[in-house]
């Protein structure tokens, strides 16, 4: 499935009342609501959003936004984690005046398509974390779309994208710099200039896999080790120009890292 976390912008409109009287269902006008000792009041606005994050987005904004006052003014506030489908995405996108996508997931039974990814990157400027389970059909122009729209990107994982660049890498990173997680196994058109740029522009890595690239070597992955101090977790297994060079290169310049996974290093 696909899964979005949005955090609200602004409160939904709910029309409160008609010429009839309130509308059933709605948040009640100031000084409407029931007289009855509401458990809830002594509960902090920072406690009820983490509660309210473990509701979907359909029960947030048809049931517990029309509770209280309170709680409809609460909500806008409260990250919401969405299970939506494929087709609904342009829908989702057309709304960023009342949320904002923060997470994306997508997982490996859906492929992902270039549209897919330019509507979401187009609709959405504060996109953080992008994770595509399939990226088989998408090429440079989805990850452009990244470059151009969303800054504030810190999580890419892109699975079996046999068809990225170092086209698309090296303008991602120059507008993405405060990436900390790079996942793109099997993208074998990546070379040195993409790892070596990334290095250069994205000094708070902490976790790149790029798990059979097999035309990087250790010259790039030795950029990685002089600029990236803070390397946790790297993989360049599959990748036959890595050697135990690179490893111990990353073992001596990045103190917090903990695993390297490569051929002919345990």
């Amino acid at each position: 499935g696909c899964y979005i976390t949005l955090i609200l912008q602004r409160p939904l409109t709910f029309p409160c009342s008609t010429s009839q009287g309130p509308i059933k269902g709605s948040p009640p006008p100031l000084g409407m609501e029931a007289e009855a000792v509401n458990p809830f009041d002594g509960v902090p606005d920072e406690l009820l959003e983490v509660i309210f994050s473990y509701f979907d987005f359909e029960t947030l904004t048809t049931t517990v936004s029309r509770v209280c006052r309170r709680w409809y003014e609460v909500m806008p506030r409260v990250p919401i984690t969405m299970r939506i489908k494929h087709a609904c995405l342009e829908v989702l996108a057309s709304q960023t005046k009342t949320y904002r996508v923060v997470n994306f997931i997508l997982g490996a039974q859906t492929t992902a398509s270039n549209d897919l990814v330019r509507v979401l990157a187009s609709g959405s400027p504060g996109l953080e974390r992008i994770v595509i389970g399939k990226s088989t059909a998408l090429t440079d122009d989805a990850v452009l779309s990244l470059a151009k729209h969303c800054p504030r990107l810190v999580t890419l994982d892109l699975f079996w994208a046999y068809q990225i660049t170092d086209a698309s890498i090296e303008p991602l990173v120059r507008r993405c710099r405060k990436m900390t997680r790079v996942i793109l196994p099997d993208s074998r058109r990546l070379t040195n200039v993409a790892v070596t740029t990334l290095a250069r522009h994205c000094p708070l890595l902490a976790q790149v896999n790029l798990r059979d690239c097999c035309t990087i070597t250790d010259e790039a992955v030795a950029e990685l080790a002089n600029r990236c101090k803070l390397l946790m977790f790297v993989n360049f297994l599959g990748c036959s120009g890595v050697t135990k060079v690179s490893a111990m290169a990353l073992r001596r310049k990045c103190p917090d890292l903990d695993c390297v996974l490569m051929n002919g290093w345990d």
